[in-house]
């Protein structure tokens, strides 16, 4: 699902059309979503701070996720293993609210670090912050979390499951602009 309640960006209104485009009601997730080992719902946030704070929201999965990667070869060479893509961005108003995203930021770090993901990268200045997690095995990477609150009140949740490509993520972050991914490709 792609979700805009404010001033459409260009982002926004392209995953729309794609959208449009490969969606049909024939489309059928054949797996569950709560049973895939990478992957965190990050309707927690929204739910905390309401629908009218989310300014960007993308819930791409299943047949749809193998569709839009079908549009490179390359990338559906290498990320064939993902299975769900799911980022939100907030804006925040008010300090209170904003405080309780911080908090639940937290809480979902220290949940998942108690399920066995492990930080990444964590960078944080003044007022902002970047955390990326990651679940993995010897072999693959299963899920990659991203959640960053900025200075300016901004917060972004995203979450990757699947099997994992770190080339193919930042591929995905560039070829389809999802909130949160080019956080990895900065380095930052």
């Amino acid at each position: 699902m792609c979700h805009v309640n404010r001033n459409p960006t260009a982002t926004t209104v392209g995953c729309l059309l794609l959208l449009a485009l490969f969606a049909s009601p024939a489309v059928a997730q054949t797996t569950r979503l709560e049973n895939l080992p990478g992957y965190v719902d990050g309707a927690a946030f929204i739910d905390l701070v309401g629908d009218d704070a989310v300014t960007v929201e993308v819930s791409i999965h299943g047949s749809l996720l193998k569709a839009l990667l079908g549009v490179d070869p390359d990338l559906k060479a290498m990320a064939g293993g993902l299975e769900s893509i799911h980022a939100v961005i907030l804006e925040i108003q008010d300090e209170d609210s904003a405080t309780a995203v911080k908090d639940l930021m937290r809480q979902v770090e220290r949940r998942l670090m108690r399920q066995g993901w492990q930080r990444m990268v964590r960078v944080k200045e003044q007022d902002s912050e970047v955390k990326v997690l990651v679940l993995n095995d010897e072999a693959s990477i299963h899920g990659l979390v991203v959640l960053v609150a900025g200075d300016d009140n901004e917060f972004v949740f995203a979450n990757i499951a699947g099997v994992l490509d770190l080339a193919a993520i930042a591929k995905i972050g560039e070829t389809f602009d999802i909130p949160g991914l080019d956080e990895l490709g900065n380095g930052d």
